[in-house]
């Protein structure tokens, strides 16, 4: 009997008009990782899981509404151009929204990216920051701790695109740091549930994960491709964001290899997808 596992995707931004129109919305390019990680596991190899992947305009208001959340296994919050330390309404609803979903709606896994990482930290009662040090673009290592060498299964360093100025300087209580880079302390977090975790919803009752993680997130992009960060390194470029020299510095970084698909099967992992 085939699995069928539902993700919700809070999109906090729409990408470049030159993103959008190479690889489609946040939730398209969500979906593309999350099916390619799917088809390196052995169960997505076998045929015994099956994505669907819903988008939710975050930024307009729109979510998972009460009565259908509990039916998603778990949800996950996209990257943004905007900070998530802004005073803006949906900025505001938004973190409210994922501190509450942890603590009501427990066996709905929380993954973040980027902004998604940073908006639930500040959801979990931590700063988020302009980073003194500057941005992380294109493909970055970080060294993984021990939590980041077990959960993500990566060994010691990490590769992953970055596209961030802005980043977390403490842990939020009940979580724990995955990795650092010179540039940015915090590379992503991990939530553990404390007791026995429930099963996700697209399992039997009697099945439980193989992971006991409640929440993940990352700083970086392992959803971004080469393709994606050079679009984005364009625009930012032509803005006066970045200048040539970092902006071509960047460009060469993003042609690096990174570790996206396989930070993709450390989040299926999480929903007891192997």
């Amino acid at each position: 009997m085939t699995r069928r596992v539902h993700i919700a995707v809070l999109l906090a931004d729409t990408p470049n008009p030159a993103v959008l129109a190479a690889h489609g919305t946040y939730r398209d390019v969500f979906s593309e990782l999350l099916q390619g990680s799917l088809a390196r596991t052995s169960a997505g190899a076998k045929g015994e899981v099956e994505l669907s992947v819903e988008g939710f305009d975050v930024v307009q208001g729109v979510y998972p509404s009460p009565s259908e959340i509990d039916a998603f296994d778990a949800v996950l919050i996209t990257g943004s151009a905007a900070s998530a330390y802004e005073t803006l309404p949906w900025i505001d609803s938004l973190a409210r929204y994922l501190k509450d979903l942890a603590d009501a709606h427990p066996a709905v896994r929380i993954m973040g990216i980027c902004f998604g990482h940073q908006v639930l930290a500040r959801g979990f009662g931590v700063p988020v920051e302009r980073n003194e040090k500057g941005w992380e673009v294109g493909t970055t290592p970080f060294v993984a701790t021990e939590d980041g060498q077990k959960w993500l299964g990566l060994g010691k360093e990490v590769k992953i695109q970055q596209m961030h100025r802005d980043h977390v300087p403490s842990v939020p209580e009940g979580f724990t740091n995955l990795g650092s880079s010179p540039v940015c302390a915090n590379q992503g977090f991990v939530r553990l549930y404390p007791t026995q975790p429930p099963p996700p919803y697209s399992s039997a009752p009697s099945v439980t994960p193989s992971s006991p993680v409640h929440i993940l997130t990352l700083q970086g992009h392992p959803e971004f491709t080469q393709s994606i960060v050079d679009k984005i390194v364009d625009a930012r470029e032509r803005a006066g964001i970045f200048d040539r020299t970092f902006a071509n510095e960047s460009r060469t970084r993003a042609a690096a290899k990174h570790d996206g698909f396989a930070l993709g099967r450390a989040a299926l992992k999480i929903l007891g997808i192997e």
